[in-house]
């Protein structure tokens, strides 16, 4: 009866009101398709940014070389880090000035651990995309190829093997 009832309501509804249901009912399924997706692909990024974490935090249990800097020195280095890229624009030039500070490749480690897994959004795309990645994710989003040469070539100069 109810079943019957709502077919007959839509039955005498004008043509416009049913093309908006019609948009608004494949507007919704749409919406929520791509929210599924973005789910799903979320939860596939943050499982492979878990698993570089993973295997920094073994390369520093197997590392014999000596931090140079503290905790939370380590912490405000990786903050500094995630302003200089955050926003609009990339401040390449704080960046490398941190990657100075790096004294060994167990400073890189230790700085990718204290960055963590951080929210990155793509603001290059018209739709904001947010994405949980980690600091190589991120100097890779970031920086050009030639900005990633001349990080690296700092980090080689000083005798870390670690590249981006």
């Amino acid at each position: 009866m109810k079943k019957e009832v709502a077919v007959g309501l839509f039955k005498d509804l004008p043509a416009w009101a049913k093309g908006t249901i019609a948009i608004v009912v494949v507007g919704g399924v749409a919406f929520l398709g791509y929210k599924l997706y973005k789910g799903i692909s979320s939860a596939v990024n943050i499982s492979e940014s878990e698993k570089a974490l993973l295997d920094v935090n073994n390369d520093i249990k197997k590392s014999t070389e000596k931090p140079s800097y503290n905790g939370s020195q380590y912490r405000a280095f990786a903050d500094s880090l995630f302003e200089a890229m955050s926003g609009m624009g990339t401040d390449e030039e704080e960046i490398f000035n941190i990657f100075r500070q790096m004294k060994n490749t167990l400073d890189i480690l230790l700085l990718t651990k204290a960055f963590d897994i951080r929210d990155y959004t793509d603001d290059r795309v018209f739709i904001f995309n947010t994405k949980a990645m980690n600091l190589n994710q991120w100097l890779s989003a970031e920086l050009s190829t030639s900005n990633k040469e001349e990080l690296n070539k700092i980090l080689s100069s000083k005798g870390i093997k670690y590249t981006f």
